[in-house]
């Protein structure tokens, strides 16, 4: 479900020229992948100090992280509310659709209590968390609206072919690796597949 937040996220022509321009991802992508594996552990199971230190330490640091955007010109950085918004709401989305697939399944009832407990991520981040999606219904309704502003763009197309090489697997973990990759994209709706290029179901 992460992968598949990552590469829904990366369709956000604005979300994923920032990583581009300012982001340590395409030069170390391992890097990149544990400091965020080591925040959401953090405001997952740690202590409400350590979330809320782990949350300030996140929006400086998203502060700091600028980019132009190649189409109007404007200076822009991860703060921006639209692209907080968008990278949270991806994650929550993209995990219940592991949930469905894979399992263990889920009531309504507690996928709902997930995406709003998801509030209080919303709100480390900096979103505030009365804007954020309190139910499946909202979340899904928010991943929608926001179809027509999805595109692939060179930028995309670059985090894709880190996180979904198209080499041959040469040994067990680089099959486990292709399987667990080709899994992220399985998950994604059609509308963002066909973007990315994948018409398999």
């Amino acid at each position: 479900g992460t992968g598949t937040a990552v590469l829904a996220q990366m369709l956000h022509p604005r979300v994923v020229r920032l990583i581009a321009q300012a982001s340590t991802f395409e030069r170390n992508p391992e890097l990149r992948a544990r400091l965020t594996s080591q925040y959401a552990t953090t405001i997952t199971y740690g202590d409400t100090a350590a979330a809320e230190n782990a949350g300030a330490t996140l929006r400086r640091l998203h502060g700091r992280m600028k980019a132009i955007d190649v189409e109007t010109g404007e200076e822009y950085d991860a703060n921006e509310p639209d692209l907080l918004m968008w990278v949270h709401a991806t994650i929550p989305w993209a995990l219940l659709r592991a949930y469905d697939r894979w399992g263990p399944k889920l009531t309504a009832e507690e996928k709902d209590r997930f995406v709003d407990e998801q509030r209080i991520a919303a709100r480390l981040v900096g979103i505030d968390p009365e804007t954020a999606p309190r139910n499946v219904a909202e979340l899904d309704a928010y991943i929608q609206s926001m179809m027509p502003r999805l595109a692939y763009t060179t930028e995309a197309g670059r985090i894709r072919a880190i996180m979904v090489p198209r080499k041959i697997p040469r040994n067990l973990t680089e099959v486990i690796t292709r399987v667990a990759a080709l899994g992220s994209v399985d998950l994604l709706p059609d509308e963002m597949r066909h973007l990315y290029g994948y018409w398999w179901s």
